[in-house]
């Protein structure tokens, strides 16, 4: 069984050039090409390193990613992964609107969200993925703490909020990105000091109370 390089994207990076190949170990016939950088296909905090099964580039999934699927950013069908009937051939990413362009991951400000794996079945290549719509908010983005005003925390935005939506062309199963969600979320039966967030239902999640430690 082939043993693939695991572990955050910052380790596996910095080792995979290195990492040995079937002529020191058997188990690890997994080629990379290192002349080429690492294609990031997950947003996961832990992931592995997998070769695109076309040029061998290293691709960084998740750690549930079937290889024999495998496909860098660059030999991946466009068809399915962002090709479109837009008019728009020249796109600029967070400023073109998406339902113009001719190719949905060329709007991407997240090129890494370009590309999604099934979650009900992983390893299954029938269960492709593809890239389904592209929305951006200009007042809604990645943000940064800048200060707290009456114990209360402020934030300033730092780029332009981005949701993206693939499913599945199987199952029909549906997975989104997105970087405009800055708070922690509570869990819909965790309890809360806000009233109008913890009504009867608890169908509202609102977000976790955060207070600066003195």
């Amino acid at each position: 069984m082939t043993e693939y390089l695991k572990g955050t994207l910052e380790f596996v990076t910095q080792h995979y050039d290195s990492w040995p190949g079937a002529e020191q170990d058997p188990r690890n016939a997994a080629e990379y090409d290192p002349s080429k950088p690492v294609d990031v296909q997950t947003d996961k905090p832990e992931g592995k390193l997998v070769p695109c099964t076309e040029c061998g580039r290293a691709i960084y999934v998740n750690t549930f990613y079937s290889p024999a699927i495998a496909k860098c950013s660059d030999c991946k069908p466009t068809a399915t992964g962002g090709g479109g009937n837009g008019t728009q051939a020249v796109v600029q990413a967070g400023k073109t609107e998406p339902h113009r362009a001719k190719d949905l991951t060329a709007c991407l400000i997240n090129g890494h969200f370009a590309f999604a794996v099934c979650p009900v079945h992983p390893e299954d290549p029938e269960h492709e993925m593809e890239l389904k719509s592209v929305d951006h908010h200009a007042h809604h983005g990645p943000s940064e703490l800048i200060g707290y005003k009456n114990g209360r925390p402020e934030y300033r935005q730092t780029d332009i909020g981005e949701t993206v939506m693939h499913q599945c062309l199987h199952c029909k199963a549906v997975v989104t990105y997105s970087t405009t969600a800055q708070q922690q979320f509570r869990r819909i039966n965790e309890p809360t000091q806000d009233r109008k967030h913890n009504n009867a239902c608890g169908s509202i999640l609102g977000t976790r109370e955060e207070s600066h430690a003195a």
